[in-house]
């Protein structure tokens, strides 16, 4: 792999299609470039591109050039001109060949885009494939979801999810897997192992958590036909001091995750000011609490319930552009 001091200046600036048609004549003087596919010297011409750009704008007078990359330091490769990729258990890749595959669910429409990752020394095939969207059976149920960290959600019927805590749970095997990888001696194979340990590891934690959000909202999205979050400053919160707490729970990957399956699904998916939702009750009056307050009491109207269960049903009046006090009847037996 060239570095990228290695590389000629005018590559730095923003592609063009004069450029894309002299980068063939700059790669073939570069033997150790000629066995890879076309489209991967162009993915990483666009990025040295992309990111001169950037350093441009950030710094008009000096840009620099980007860091050092050796080889093993590139993990993805992505191929765009495809064809017919998957032949049975096999793909086959340019300039590579056929490599057996093992598919974990079946392809639906066509493929655009397949990428090649490695991943602690695994490796995986990525489709991107276009099929139209497959709207579910209208429903007329609503729903308001109040995340938080003592339960990972609470909706507005009064359901719960629990916070299954997946880092939480693996801290005490990653401390011993790392104090391993402190242990060996650097640029030893011994290290090279003990590091590939702790990257499946790290991913085996990943999985667990994307595979619950996953399952989560599609029960959700499979039951609701008006579905309300908060517009949280997820990247604020992971920065404070619960911030591993935060990241542990993956909040925005789950709420992303209910966005875009909301969309293919035909449901209606709002996001709601989460200012004051834990301070204002169902009737419309302000309740104050703390943080360690975890029990609603108003004095307006009288209600008595769990703080984040009154939460949810205002994320649900907001979403429904309703005043707090419009079916405030309505709502106190489904709390109380």
């Amino acid at each position: 792999m060239i570095g990228a001091d290695q590389m000629k200046p005018s590559l730095y600036r923003p592609h063009s299609y004069h450029e894309d048609r002299l980068f063939p004549l700059t790669l073939a003087r570069e033997r150790l470039l000629r066995g890879l596919h076309f489209q991967y010297h162009l993915e990483r011409h666009y990025a040295y591109s992309t990111h001169a750009e950037v350093q441009q704008e950030s710094n008009a007078r000096n840009p620099g050039y980007p860091r050092f990359r050796a080889a093993r330091r590139y993990d993805s490769m992505t191929f765009r001109q495809i064809g017919k990729a998957l032949i049975g258990n096999k793909l086959r890749l340019s300039k590579i060949g056929k490599v057996k595959i093992r598919m974990h669910c079946p392809l639906e429409g066509s493929v655009r885009t397949l990428t090649v990752k490695r991943e602690a020394g695994r490796w995986f095939a990525l489709f991107i494939v276009q099929r139209e969207s497959q709207p579910l059976l209208r429903n007329i149920n609503t729903v308001g979801i109040d995340v938080g960290l003592s339960l990972f959600a609470t909706l507005s019927d009064g359901s719960v999810i629990e916070n299954p805590r997946w880092f939480q749970t693996a801290q005490a095997k990653l401390r011993r897997l790392q104090r391993r990888v402190a242990r060996r001696k650097r640029e030893s194979n011994r290290r090279r192992k003990a590091i590939l340990l702790l990257q499946r590891f790290h991913n085996h934690v990943r999985d667990q958590r994307r595979d619950f959000h996953h399952k989560e909202s599609r029960k959700i999205v499979n039951q609701n036909g008006l579905i309300a979050v908060e517009d949280l400053n997820i990247k604020g919160l992971a920065s404070g001091m619960l911030a591993k707490s935060v990241n542990d729970a993956g909040w925005s990957n789950f709420l992303s995750m209910l966005a875009y399956k909301a969309e293919s699904a035909g449901r209606v998916f709002v996001k709601v000011d989460p200012r004051g939702t834990s301070q204002t009750c169902i009737c419309g009056a302000e309740v104050r609490k703390t943080l360690n307050d975890r029990w609603h009491l108003c004095l307006n109207c009288g209600l008595s319930a769990d703080r984040d269960h009154v939460s949810a049903q205002v994320i649900l009046l907001r979403a429904r552009g309703e005043p707090s006090d419009a079916n405030v009847g309505v709502l106190i037996p489904s709390v109380v």
